[in-house]
């Protein structure tokens, strides 16, 4: 579908990914569909296959490939947000402390001190505030909102926490909180939150 309603109004292109749907759901027919629409993806498939240097690299629902993708290349190609490189500089019961540009993140991990790896973390799980964080959050990190930018209801908010950090926060959020560019806030996550993959080889 990719090619074709590149050029579509997205009403279109919606009535088109429906009447697909509708034959996949009708005929009880495998459709396939090559796309480098992510979103579209989520939308149409039943089963994602992403297809990296001619090989199937991972196979599986949307769920599993947009958010828990098999290493760093799947994770970067799906187009996910806050990939960081960092090091886990030691690991004590499976909490793993990962240095990123300097910063300490806590995440949970089975890998082994010493080992080069990308974390991930959604935008939707930074919770920003004016205040350090009381709560359950392993990671509270001091940081400074370099922009804003709003979608609809939401509002996407990058900080500077040393490294950049996207969080994803409500237009409301955002404005009883005065959030604006060159604020210092607080940027809290769980370490549960935080997906820790392999580093591949260049």
């Amino acid at each position: 579908l990719d090619e074709p309603t590149a050029n579509l109004d997205p009403g279109t292109v919606k009535m088109i990914e429906g009447l697909v749907m509708q034959f996949n759901r009708d005929r009880g027919l495998t459709v396939i569909i090559s796309t480098h629409d992510m979103q579209q993806a989520q939308r149409v498939a039943g089963r994602v296959g992403v297809l990296m240097n001619g090989h199937l690299a991972q196979v599986g629902r949307p769920g599993d490939i947009f958010y828990s993708p098999g290493n760093a290349r799947i994770a970067g190609f799906v187009g996910m947000r806050n990939l960081l490189k960092g090091n886990i500089v030691r690991n004590e019961s499976g909490i793993a402390v990962v240095d990123v540009d300097g910063r300490d993140i806590e995440a949970v991990s089975d890998l082994p001190a010493g080992s080069a790896v990308e974390i991930h973390i959604r935008p939707e799980d930074v919770v920003l505030s004016l205040l350090a964080s009381a709560g359950s959050a392993r990671n509270n990190l001091r940081c400074t909102i370099k922009s804003l930018s709003a979608s609809g209801p939401l509002c996407t908010v990058i900080a500077d926490c040393g490294f950049p950090l996207e969080a994803l926060v409500t237009g409301r959020s955002a404005v009883e909180m005065g959030l604006s560019q060159g604020l210092e806030a607080y940027a809290s996550f769980k370490a549960s939150a935080v997906r820790v993959l392999p580093s591949m080889p260049a």
